[in-house]
């Protein structure tokens, strides 16, 4: 008998554990769905205006990339719970949107884990070349763990998720380098793995020379909202720069890889809906009518 029952408990062990996990997985789809509602209604406050990842609102130096004003706290991070008005955490879409939302639990995914995106982050196919500490130990700092020393709450996480920030590429058929390309320099769209992008947020852009400037979308110039990928899971995190100074990362894509067990994510779009795609969205490309490579989900402004 007790052998039978240790047979039944071996097979149902981990049909319980999946059970558990597509609950949790189910529970993080709907969070990110509530986000993105919520960020359209952020839009329709402002005059069709996506919400920006990181306040445009806030001043940059070129040479310092990302000096704020010194009179804010925190070399410009601000404190918490109250950050001061143009400071990074006030600017920061975790805190933007929740008067739409009245609640910070809805930034948590239950199935992430501190494991899971540092091993997403290291990946080759992703921020790092396969080895340990090789995607989240970066030459400005070590961006996980998180830093408590502003933000403690949460180990230092803002959320689970990210916010589609604002960069292109250059337009098709000019030379240059691709965020998702795998060969360096290229004539965009010329080829896989060089395809043409246009991340679908708001926020600071920065060109060839480093100087940044406030990029603010409009949600009438999304090509197709229901294929414009916003929110995705990911991290919000704070991290301590190399320089002692506390700053805010956001990262999203192929860092949410994973995170249910397989190889895909959770994903939002423009349009409201949310989905889980079995993927690594970076990576999926499609030819336009001119046989252009496209980011199929990370194009905003152009319709293959």
């Amino acid at each position: 008998m007790i052998a039978i029952i240790a047979i039944l408990a071996a097979i149902l062990f981990p049909v319980f554990a999946q059970a558990k996990e597509a609950a949790k997985k189910t529970t993080c789809l709907s969070n990110l769905k509530n986000l993105e509602l919520a960020s359209i209604m952020y839009s329709g406050d402002y005059d069709d205006m996506i919400i920006s990842y990181l306040g445009a609102g806030v001043s940059k130096a070129p040479a310092a990339g990302l000096a704020y004003d010194p009179s804010i706290s925190n070399g410009g991070t601000g404190h918490w719970p109250n950050p001061e008005p143009g400071s990074r955490l006030a600017g920061d879409w975790a805190v933007t949107i929740q008067p739409y939302v009245k609640n910070r639990d809805i930034l948590f995914c239950p199935s992430f884990s501190l494991g899971q995106l540092e091993h997403a982050m290291d990946s080759e196919w992703c921020d790092g070349n396969g080895t340990p500490g090789s995607g989240y130990q970066v030459s400005v700092g070590n961006l996980l763990p998180p830093d408590t020393t502003i933000y403690g709450e949460h180990q230092g996480f803002l959320s689970n998720y990210a916010m589609a920030f604002y960069n292109h590429a250059k337009p098709i058929g000019q030379s240059g380098s691709s965020i998702f390309s795998a060969v360096g320099p290229c004539v965009i769209g010329s080829a896989p793995n060089c395809p043409y992008y246009a991340m679908p947020g708001s926020g600071w852009d920065v060109d060839d020379n480093g100087v940044y400037t406030a990029a603010a979308i409009n949600s009438s110039s999304i090509a197709q909202p229901a294929r414009s990928m916003h929110t995705a899971e990911g991290t919000t995190n704070m991290y301590l720069r190399g320089d002692g100074t506390v700053r805010i990362i956001t990262a999203l894509g192929c860092e949410g890889q994973g995170r249910h067990g397989g190889g895909g994510s959770n994903y939002s779009f423009h349009d409201g809906h949310a989905q889980y795609i079995g993927q690594n969205l970076e990576q999926i490309e499609v030819k336009d009518s001119n046989g252009a490579y496209v980011e199929k989900y990370l194009a905003f402004d152009y319709a293959p």
